[in-house]
């Protein structure tokens, strides 16, 4: 574990170095200081009183140069810090973007968050505090002795033998120190998770009636996590207590065995007094690691978390070695004998399914929910690979191709349409980097959101929230419409994008998806059959299976499940 922990740190280790120089001297101005004062009460013992004055001037000379030494440790430290959670955070986000959403609708995002977060951000006081400390620590430690075996060797063995201990002695509570500092990143993880629901579904919960059962519940969790952090604060300061007490045994055996040898006359009276400065002094550097290594303990619950992350494999390996080729000629896309069963469940979502995506056609795709259709428009974007059966763009399996040249073939408008908190020109020119206004005004104009995006406050620098939750369904559909025309890709896929529709708004809503259907292939997931009226192609799904594919009319003439389906859902509307 200290290996990765150090492993992560490489990208500031220049700083890191520079931190623990200033680090090393300042422990020497603390010896220096000792060993001038020492030299005061020699020369104002021999009652040269000049001498012992400029020593003293000395030695408070020696404080500003200290303090401009201790600030110079803490900046570059906090710069290592900043560099190295800098880089493990974009580090941990392009593996999460490699894992891809077949990982994140896995696990509990607000668990992940908390890792790209508070656990990145939990190694700041590591590399900050403690990585510097332990080098410190041991060469000021080493240089203190040394001067104190110059001095008087007895006393420097008697110093070094009771730092050791005090270094040694928090070892005996490590094991318990372990289980109470995972409980206690396992509850702020817990706790941070339950909180990013509570403030995402706050309207759900009041629009239920849950708002108060959700409160008990991070209630409890509160008091689970303070119950946690409390042990973890009573074993560390247990812990910090054997530093202390190993430390004043040392400083005071060391005085005590100073005092005797004077009074035998083995010891001169300044001697006896540096050994007094030096011997204090020599516990600093281990009371200050044992100060690092409590601050650097939530390092370790955080390495976990984030090991579990980058350990993770994707569940789409982006093994494909074939780049797909620069060309805006839409894809021949062909399905054949797909089966996919999600994990855990028994009964495959799909089972030997097979169509062809004509190359500047429409498909559509229908069926009750569950029957499958989604879960086609998955593993067409490759966010899983079916169990059999092979999905091939124009005659090359899509495994053989490398994930984002794919990715960059494909533009999807889905019901649920995600707007990123931020202005309306950001969220279309999400579609492509490198559009001016005059790209995205057209691709609006082409999506029928210009009117109402110019009559927002700002027009297109207006920022619209989080989600645009300020923007109707309609709306929030268009803009996505914008998007995916931005984007320009020659494969689109429609996954029920007008279902959260207005009767109002469905026109506009529909012109527009006809423009952007213009010239691709495209594949339509639709639960309102209105939607797939014209398409040139549709397949029924039934439980996972294919039951009927033809034109829409050829489909109505049959009175098979196509018809039926047309059938309830004008008696519905009726």
């Amino acid at each position: 574990m200290l290996t990765t922990l150090l492993a992560y740190a490489r990208p500031g280790r220049r700083a890191l170095m520079a931190s623990v120089a200033a680090g090393v001297a300042v422990s020497a101005c603390y010896i220096g200081q000792s060993l001038l004062l020492t030299l005061a009460v020699a020369r104002g013992l021999r009652g040269d009183m000049t001498d012992a004055v400029l020593a003293c001037c000395a030695a408070l000379a020696v404080v500003p140069v200290r303090a401009v030494l201790v600030w110079a440790r803490e900046v570059t430290a906090a710069r290592a810090a900043e560099q190295v959670k800098t880089e493990l955070r974009l580090h941990l986000y392009r593996h999460l973007l490699t894992l891809g959403p077949g990982h994140t609708t896995q696990q509990h995002t607000g668990a992940v968050l908390t890792t790209l977060q508070d656990s990145v951000e939990a190694l700041d006081r590591f590399v900050s505090v403690f990585l510097p400390q332990v080098l410190v620590s041991v060469l000021g430690a080493l240089g203190i002795v040394a001067v104190l075996t110059v001095i008087d060797p007895p006393v420097a063995v008697l110093v070094a033998v009771t730092a050791v201990l005090a270094a040694a002695a928090p070892r005996l509570l490590r094991h318990r120190m372990r289980r109470y500092r995972i409980a206690y990143m396992h509850g702020w993880r817990d706790l941070s998770a339950d909180y990013l629901d509570a403030v995402q579904g706050l309207t759900t919960l009041k629009a239920v009636g849950a708002h108060e059962r959700f409160a008990a519940r991070l209630f409890q969790g509160a008091w689970d996590f303070y119950r946690s952090s409390l042990r973890f604060t009573q074993i560390a300061t247990v812990s910090a207590g054997f530093v202390g007490f190993f430390a004043a045994l040392g400083t005071a055996a060391a005085v005590g065995l100073a005092a005797w040898q004077y009074a035998s006359g083995e010891l001169a009276l300044p001697a006896v007094f540096a050994l007094l400065l030096l011997s204090r002094e020599a516990f600093r550097p281990v009371t200050d690691l044992m100060g690092a290594f409590h601050a650097g303990q939530t390092a370790l619950p955080a390495h976990a978390a984030i090991r579990e992350l980058l350990d993770a494999e994707p569940a789409v390996p982006d093994t494909g070695t074939n780049a797909v080729p620069r060309t805006d000629a839409p894809p021949h896309v062909v399905v054949d004998g797909l089966r996919y069963t999600y994990p855990g469940q028994g009964r495959p979502a799909l089972d030997d399914v097979s169509l062809t995506l004509e190359v500047g056609t429409t498909t559509a795709v229908v069926g009750p929910s569950g029957s499958g259709k989604s879960t086609l428009a998955r593993l067409l974007l490759r966010f899983a690979d079916p169990d059999a059966g092979t999905i091939t763009a124009d005659g090359t399996d899509l495994r053989e191709l490398r994930l984002a040249d794919w990715h960059s073939r494909i533009a999807v408008v889905s019901q649920d349409v995600f707007i990123f908190h931020g202005t309306v020109r950001d969220n279309i020119a999400f579609g492509r980097a490198d559009a001016d206004h005059a790209d995205i005004e057209n691709a609006a104009r082409a999506a029928h959101a210009h009117d109402f995006i110019t009559a927002l406050p700002e027009g297109y620098d207006t920022v619209i929230g989080e989600r645009g939750l300020r923007l109707s369904g309609g709306q929030r559909q268009r803009l996505a419409i914008a998007r995916a025309l931005l984007a320009d890709a020659p494969l689109l896929i429609l996954d029920e994008a007008t279902s959260s529709v207005d009767i109002a708004a469905e026109q506009a809503v529909t012109e527009a998806l006809e423009r952007l259907c213009a010239g691709r292939t495209v594949l339509v997931i639709a639960h309102r059959l209105s939607a797939v009226a014209d398409a040139d192609h549709l397949v029924v799904l039934t439980d996972g299976r294919v039951v009927e594919a033809a034109a829409p009319r050829q489909l109505l003439t049959r009175n098979g499940a196509y018809a039926r389906l047309v059938a309830r859902q004008r008696a519905g509307a009726a």
